[in-house]
């Protein structure tokens, strides 16, 4: 044939229910190794009754599947949107935690920091505490010396 056009009968040429209309190849004189398929479209008036019910069949198919697909594209992301708010919402609340176990942390390190000094003033308190002890004790014995020179 002359690439489509004319001479040679329909022997060639596939029908309208084909469902891999040609292709046209570089090595065919086209742009690209894939260009647009060439249509084989018999007027309406050209077909049997039979294959226009075929071919209503198969729109009819066709745009069911796509509903499908539709519907199933709308569910898979209606789903990954919810999925997504949930992780959404457990960061929120997780970091709100991650703040509040840091602001613990920050008053239990401010606290070990006061009985820090706490501590160092009680061992400051029990040393004096033990040197008046013993000042007692010696004001006390020597009460008693005195008290015996005195009898």
């Amino acid at each position: 044939g002359f690439g489509g056009f004319g001479g040679g009968g329909a022997a060639n040429e596939p029908d309208a229910r084909s469902e891999k209309p040609p292709m046209t190849s570089a090595a065919e004189g086209g742009r690209s190794s894939v260009t647009q398929p060439k249509t084989f479209v018999r007027s309406v008036g050209m077909m049997s009754e039979m294959e226009e019910a075929e071919l209503q069949a198969l729109h009819r198919r066709l745009q069911y599947e796509k509903e499908q697909l539709k519907e199933k594209i709308n569910k898979t992301v209606g789903a990954f949107d919810e999925a997504l708010d949930d992780l959404r919402a457990e960061k929120f609340k997780l970091e709100g935690d991650l703040k509040t176990t840091d602001l613990k942390m920050l008053v239990l390190y401010q606290e070990l920091v006061l009985l820090k000094e706490f501590e160092k003033k009680d061992v400051q308190l029990a040393q004096k505490l033990e040197e008046k002890r013993k000042e007692k004790s010696d004001i006390v014995s020597k009460i008693a010396e005195c008290q015996q020179k005195l009898i």
